[in-house]
């Protein structure tokens, strides 16, 4: 009979250890999950977060309608060693500084077995397609168009580029169409922004008429087929006046 006893007291001291093993299994499986180094590797759900662009402008006398075909909006991920430029250098052309290569940089990430990632800069797009938008409209009712949106990488970025295609507008003057040239197709402003996991990051971007647009006279002592002693000609170097981030 004490053996009995003994036997039994012995089985339910094993059940009691494995019980409380399972429960330190099931509490680590909540657990983020670590490598050999200690690293923390996060869920994947928590790797993006969304960025949506807008553009808004301030009034302008010389023209009643002002319209600007925006193509897209870009913007540049800062890397691991937390430089501040895009890194493709700058050329010149017709007096304007551009960037020294052609299309879009991506983001790139590399990795190692131990499941440390370096994440280094590069260009990001929020939108890409064609809207043509009256900004004097908007500087009216003092609102904002929306060009787009997208999920992004979490971290910093430090640049936004706006590109344009094309624009005319309506003379406040005479109310006729005016062809204007686009003589930059892009603009690109300095502004730092922490894109988070868990919400959203909005751009508005001002786009800032008065220094964008250039009224140019051309030469000649004749007079034009509209009596005018000159031809008058308008031209847009596109120039973000201010950016304002809210996170929501």
């Amino acid at each position: 009979m004490h053996h009995r006893t003994i036997l039994i007291t012995l089985l339910m001291s094993i059940t009691l250890v494995l019980s409380g093993c399972t429960g330190d299994v099931d509490d680590e499986d909540d657990r983020d999950t670590t490598t050999g180094d200690g690293d923390t590797i996060t869920p994947e759900a928590e790797q993006e977060g969304r960025v949506v662009a807008y553009v808004k402008d301030a009034p302008e006398d010389d023209f009643h309608e002002l319209w600007v075909v925006f193509t897209g909006v870009h913007v540049h991920r800062s890397g691991d060693d937390g430089n501040e430029t895009d890194g493709t250098g700058t050329g010149t052309t017709n007096g304007n500084t551009t960037d020294g290569t052609t299309g879009n940089d991506t983001g790139s990430t590399t990795g190692n077995d131990t499941g440390n990632t370096t994440t280094t800069g590069g260009w990001e797009t929020i939108w890409e397609g064609e809207n043509a938008i009256d900004l004097l409209r908007l500087a009216e009712n003092d609102t904002r168009a929306l060009l787009g949106g997208t999920e992004l990488e979490t971290g910093r970025y430090q640049q936004i580029r706006l590109d344009i295609s094309e624009a005319w507008g309506v003379r406040t003057s005479d109310f006729q169409n005016v062809t204007i040239e686009v003589t930059t197709g892009q603009a690109k402003v300095v502004q730092s922004f922490e894109v988070s996991g868990n919400g959203t990051t909005e751009l508005i971007i001002d786009l800032d008429l008065e220094r964008s647009l250039a009224e140019q006279r051309g030469g000649g002592g004749g007079q034009s087929a509209r009596g005018s002693d000159q031809e008058t000609r308008w031209r847009l170097n596109p120039v973000i006046g201010s950016v304002e981030v809210v996170t929501r």
